[in-house]
């Protein structure tokens, strides 16, 4: 009688001629090899069934491979196929996660965008986005959610003769437990990148009056989308306006990045219970400077009259 050993050995071999003989690559194991972690259960491999307007591939990443997810944009899409964001996950679960599909699913709504998976380590994160990046030409926006957004930052200053905007979604500002702020990043984006914050008044990792006060001090313009009620995973109490508000939230990410109102830099997003509607306020300006009222502000001072100079008196 074979050993168990014996068996599990010649099972193998069967599956591994199974994959040559339709063509696979044998030589790397996949399900071992790719980038994110296990945690929620929202991790890809690369081999999921296609879902129709989403392509699954692999990218290769030294001996490992990111998976990437391009969703198609609408079929009269000014930038036809090619992605106008590159996006990824926070630092639990991978793409698959819901906060990050259905953000996805509402900025392709209005044009194409690429997600990435990747690790929990912030640095691997940044090394994954700069390989996205040289693959994926003319992209000039980067995003991300929670860890995620952080990596995108730190990729985005310095790539800054290639990115002109940032999408951040739930910016972790301070860790769950509190602690020092981690606002130098986005103090070091350069002026001319213009960012946008999409945050919960009830995100506990980033504080409103917090944020507002990071951004009146960066050097670069910023917008914010203000979503009512929402955690720092962007749920709701009422779970019947989660996957639709997050959707929302894509959608004006996407119309925010290729048109942006100077004046106006604040929006808010709430779920109507009664009506089970996602309600979008106007772009209004909010407490922070809009880059009109900057520049104003910037030209004000240049028609200053300076004040007399003193005339220093020659000594005899």
């Amino acid at each position: 009688m074979a050993s168990r050993r014996s068996k599990r050995k010649h099972d193998d071999s069967a599956e591994q001629q199974k994959n040559t003989e339709e063509g696979e690559d044998d030589s790397v194991d996949l399900s071992k090899s790719v980038l994110g972690g296990m945690k929620g259960g929202w991790r890809l491999n690369g081999d999921e069934d296609k879902d129709q307007g989403i392509e699954t591939s692999k990218l290769p990443f030294g001996e490992k491979f990111i998976i990437c997810q391009r969703y198609k944009g609408p079929p009269d899409s000014q930038a036809g196929n090619d992605p106008t964001l590159i996006f990824t996950h926070g630092a639990g679960g991978g793409i698959a996660n819901p906060a990050t599909t259905e953000f996805a699913k509402g900025y392709a709504s209005e044009s194409p965008v690429l997600c990435f998976q990747g690790t929990m380590n912030l640095q691997n994160r940044v090394k994954c986005f700069k390989t996205v990046l040289e693959d994926s030409q003319g992209v000039t926006a980067l995003g991300g959610r929670s860890m995620g957004a952080r990596a995108a930052t730190i990729t985005a200053t310095e790539h800054a003769d290639i990115i002109q905007c940032l999408v951040l979604v739930s910016f972790p500002l301070t860790s769950e437990r509190g602690g020092d702020s981690r606002e130098d990043i986005l103090l070091n984006i350069p002026e001319h990148i213009d960012v946008l914050f999409v945050i919960g008044d009830g995100d506990k990792m980033c504080h409103l009056g917090n944020l507002r006060r990071v951004r009146q001090r960066m050097k670069a313009t910023s917008w914010s989308v203000v979503v009512e009620g929402a955690d720092h995973s962007m749920s709701l109490k009422d779970k019947r306006g989660v996957s639709a508000m997050r959707a929302k939230t894509g959608q004006i990410a996407a119309q925010w990045r290729s048109q942006r109102d100077d004046n106006n830099n604040e929006a808010i997003v709430s779920w109507n219970g009664e009506t089970s509607e996602v309600e979008v306020s106007d772009w209004r300006r909010g407490p922070i400077q809009s880059r009109a009222s900057r520049g104003a502000s910037d030209k004000d001072r240049q028609d200053e009259p300076q004040p007399p100079r003193k005339r220093q008196r020659k000594k005899p």
